[in-house]
């Protein structure tokens, strides 16, 4: 089944992260979901470091990255 997964925020913009995620879900017809995005975008940036990619290219990949990471916990937590 096909879903959409959305990093959530502990704070800050949650209202309209989730709002944004109703909008999504009627434009779309399929079910959103959200994930904690707690900690990513340091994870995001520690893999990036540790894999050597420079600091121009990993401010350009941060957020790709970080959003790579909160599916992969998605799928982990979710046995998928």
């Amino acid at each position: 089944m096909v879903k959409i997964i959305i990093g959530l925020p502990e704070s800050g913009l949650i209202k309209q992260i989730k709002n944004f995620g109703e909008k999504i879900k009627k434009m779309t017809d399929l079910p959103v979901l959200y994930h904690p995005e707690t900690l990513t975008t340091k994870d995001a940036l520690a893999k990036m470091i540790e894999a050597g990619i420079r600091k121009k290219a990993r401010r350009k990949k941060e957020d790709a990255v970080a959003a790579a990471l909160i599916l992969q916990n998605w799928l982990t937590r979710n046995n998928v």
